[in-house]
């Protein structure tokens, strides 16, 4: 019966989360469940479509319900799936069959008709109207009476059924936005797990209890295999080939643009820069002359709010010659034109939002590039606050606006060499907690015959990753300084759907991966153990002494800020004297300094005192994290969030709408018990669990 559960969930998820509308994936989620259980799905919804309009929520109903008129998803997940093995014949037993499924999507499509306005409606109300309830209830019990046998195994392993709606929430948010990557490109969509290894792993500590706990006592999931993933992307492309042939064009547009309000990653057919696999995943493959990547200059939208424009200049719109095994790139001036051009049409279509500037240099066949940039080109990107980012096969690397001085610059060139690390690495004392793999990156940038030895802000280098045999938990790009003879930390973010990890630097020279293996003697049987190793190996958090960790001891504001801004990225800074309790000399001032003028913190009384060595409360830590990472929510929807958990009310005011933003989008997690506890002090291997999650978000 644990693996036939499993089947229930991968439905859940796909048969029902991505094909059909909430208001199933409401039923799911209910069984005699009591009205504020109800209250507390819906509130998650809430938050979830935060980005769509009312007009966006009737639009997607319309979608789908055009997508499976005549049941095609359903019959084509079915048939991906098959009844001999696998999924197929585990949703079978479990009486989840192409019937049932489209039994119950015919009773939907009525309950729909009745009630799904008035369900979009409620969006604005605080709870919902006994009506609306009594709707949901009903669904409830024609999904209970479709699938019984199904109905049955959830009880089996779960107290009530919110337990598993939020397991299946989790799935979503952790696997699906994480794992599967949304392209439309030449108005066609497809749906791609972007890595194998790392989608099973995600999903297995879920449902094993790993990672989030739900279950009953001693239950649990079977972990999938390879295999069930394989069958998991059949379903995705038979969903891809149904959309793509029912949909007219401006519906996957519309469509495009509710998958990136969803959370996905939309690929448009412009690179973002990360891609490639020379430096992380070996030789480029050779040095004897250009190439050309085709395509037009484009513009791409952001792919979600907050996010960039993109504007692409191919590289067959690029001149390349070769000199001494050296590619040289140089910009024509119709090629400066056309850019331009974008860059101002970027700027007006997608008013507020950041742009950037691509130059894809994918096509030059080349380990050893020099780019000549354009004077002219590079003002007029800075000068509209735009970012210019350069396209490797190998890695990416992002100059931000202004990042250096170009006001009386003739020649700009940026010198790029995939380099052996035997090479690099000559002299160079690494420890054996280290395991540096694939090639070196060396950059040098030049204005006018000159190095830039360093920037006015920092650069954003980019390694691919794909195909690499690595524990990405642990792994981070270092800059290998030669003076000292050592290698430091630039950054370790990795971005999963992109399959790219990032770094942040000062200054270009030459920067390699590795993986730094650190743990500590009192984590080696404890819970938090993977998440202390994490971000211990990500240089964010250290012990208590070289070898102790101590995780159930509390932590203090003061270490907590230290973490926190580590986990950004964010640099200490020289301190100010802005807290009263903060001495000049303490080890945390710089990183209170760098939070506060980050607006991470505001202190105990604004501007006095930061009380650095009292315990972090709970909802202290989410208002610091809330306001990192401009997370919070309105009185309104903090009510809706709150009023799901016992302790809601006990909240102050002034971390409610962080509370309910990090709980809402289950950054930080509620108690079995459904308590909050945002009084309570968090122990070192809890805040560790947390800054795991912020530092991958």
């Amino acid at each position: 019966m644990k693996r036939k559960f499993l089947s229930m969930l991968v439905a859940i998820m796909f048969l029902f989360s991505i094909m059909i509308p909430a208001p199933v994936a409401l039923a799911q989620g209910e069984d005699d469940l009591t009205d504020s259980q109800i209250q507390q799905i819906f509130d998650y919804f809430k938050v979830r479509f935060s980005g769509f309009s009312k007009d966006d929520l009737r639009e997607l109903s319309d979608i789908i319900d055009k997508l499976d008129d005549s049941n095609q998803l359903v019959s084509a997940a079915f048939d991906a799936l098959g009844t001999a093995d696998g999924l197929g014949k585990r949703l079978n037993s479990l009486g989840v069959t192409e019937s049932t499924v489209t039994s119950f999507d015919s009773y939907l499509r009525d309950w729909k008709s009745d009630n799904l306005d008035n369900l979009i409606d409620e969006f604005d109300s605080q709870d919902l109207s006994d009506g609306t309830v009594s709707a949901i209830k009903d669904l409830n019990t024609e999904f209970n009476n479709t699938f019984t046998t199904f109905n049955d195994t959830l009880h089996t392993k779960f107290d009530t059924k919110l337990d598993a709606f939020k397991m299946a929430r989790k799935i979503f948010d952790d696997v699906l936005l994480d794992y599967v990557k949304v392209s439309y490109i030449n108005n066609s969509f497809s749906f791609k797990i972007t890595d194998k290894s790392g989608f099973e792993s995600t999903i297995n500590g879920i449902l094993e209890g790993k990672t989030f706990t739900l279950f009953k006592k001693d239950q649990k999931i079977n972990p999938i295999t390879d295999a069930d993933v394989d069958n998991i992307q059949d379903i995705l492309d038979s969903y891809a080939n149904v959309v793509n042939s029912k949909l007219a064009s401006t519906e996957k547009d519309d469509l495009k643009s509710y998958m990136g309000k969803l959370g996905f990653t939309v690929d448009t057919g412009t690179s973002n820069g990360d891609g490639g696999s020379t430096p992380g995943g070996g030789s480029s493959g050779g040095t004897s002359g250009g190439g050309t990547t085709p395509g037009e200059p484009d513009i791409t939208p952001p792919a979600a709010p907050g996010q960039s424009a993109t504007v692409t200049l191919p590289s067959g719109y690029l001149g390349v010659s070769m000199t001494d095994g050296q590619a040289v790139v140089s910009f024509s001036d119709d090629a400066i034109a056309k850019l331009l051009d974008l860059l101002t049409k970027a700027q007006d279509m997608y008013k507020g939002a950041p742009v950037v500037v691509v130059v894809n240099l994918s096509g030059v066949d080349s380990n050893n590039i020099e780019l000549a940039i354009p004077q002219g080109l590079l003002k007029e990107v800075f000068a509209a606050d735009a970012s210019l980012r350069i396209n490797l096969d190998s890695a990416s690397i992002l100059l931000p606006a202004a990042a250096f001085d170009i006001e009386n610059a003739e020649v700009i060139t940026l010198d790029i060499n995939v380099t052996p690390l035997s090479t690099v690495l000559k002299d160079i004392k690494v420890d054996s907690s280290y395991n540096t793999l694939g090639n070196a990156l060396d950059i040098t940038l030049s204005v006018d015959g000159k190095a830039v030895n360093s920037l006015n802000k920092k650069a954003e280098i980019s390694f691919d990753i794909s195909g690499l045999l690595t524990n990405t938990d642990k792994l981070g790009i270092y800059y290998v300084d030669r003076e000292n003879g050592k290698l430091d930390f630039v950054g370790g973010k990795v971005d999963k759907k992109n399959n790219v990890i990032k770094g942040w630097t000062g200054h270009f020279s030459i920067y390699v991966l590795s993986e730094y293996n650190k743990t500590f003697d009192d984590i080696q049987s404890h819970w938090a153990k993977v998440y202390v190793e994490s971000m211990a190996s990500k240089h964010v958090i250290g012990g208590r002494t070289d070898k102790l960790f101590v995780p159930d001891d509390k932590i203090t504001r003061a270490e907590f800020t230290k973490m926190l801004v580590l986990a950004l990225g964010k640099d200490p800074v020289p301190y100010k004297g802005t807290f009263e309790d903060v001495a000049n000399d303490a080890w945390y001032a710089e990183y209170v300094q760098a939070a506060y003028d980050n607006h991470i913190i505001e202190g105990k009384v604004a501007g006095k005192t930061f009380a650095p060595d009292e315990l972090l409360s709970r909802q202290d830590m989410m208002t610091m994290i809330g306001r990192a990472i401009s997370l919070t929510e309105t009185p309104d929807t903090a009510y809706m969030v709150l009023n799901g958990y016992k302790d809601g009310s006990s909240v102050s005011d002034y971390a409610r709408g962080y509370v309910a933003a990090l709980v809402g989008r289950g950054i930080v997690s509620g108690y079995e018990d459904n308590t909050l506890r945002p009084q309570a002090n968090s122990t070192r291997a809890e805040v560790a669990k947390v800054i795991y999650g912020i530092y991958n978000y």
